[in-house]
């Protein structure tokens, strides 16, 4: 099964090998940050990794790419700029300027986005909702 990290560029040869797949982009140094969910290529200090434990129960294939590096790609998918970025509301506030950038797991069946994690909640939940949409026979049969 296809687990790696990807750009916006490849999204053609993913949609022709594949009947569906998820697609997470990231905030660069998320698995630094307090979200759930972060790249299951890196390794973070405290807590489980809800979407290497969603990847370990669901045989689905998997890319990863940073937000950042794609909001042309996912704004011509139909997301609107504001919610892919979002700096803080007081100037004041010193945030890393990586945590701008919304995350969001998006599954696609070919070329098509069928649903997304701003459809439901960036969370174990809502990205098992998103396997739920492009394959329900994957949660049917869950066995876990």
């Amino acid at each position: 099964m296809d687990r790696k990290i990807v750009t916006h560029t490849d999204f053609i040869e993913i949609g022709k090998k594949n009947d569906y797949f998820l697609w997470h982009f990231m905030q660069k140094k998320q698995e630094e940050s307090q979200l759930s969910l972060w790249s299951i290529f890196k390794e973070r200090h405290g807590g489980l990794n809800g979407m290497s434990e969603i990847l370990n129960s669901f045989n689905v294939p998997y890319y990863e790419s940073y937000v950042e590096d794609s909001i042309d790609f996912l704004h011509e998918l139909g997301i609107p700029y504001h919610m892919l970025w979002k700096p803080p509301v007081h100037p004041l506030t010193m945030i890393d300027r990586n945590y701008f950038f919304k995350p969001v797991v998006i599954g696609f069946k070919k070329f098509n986005k069928v649903y997304s994690t701003f459809d439901e909640c960036y969370c174990v939940e809502g990205v098992i909702e998103v396997i739920n949409k492009i394959n329900p026979e994957l949660i049917l049969n869950y066995q876990g």
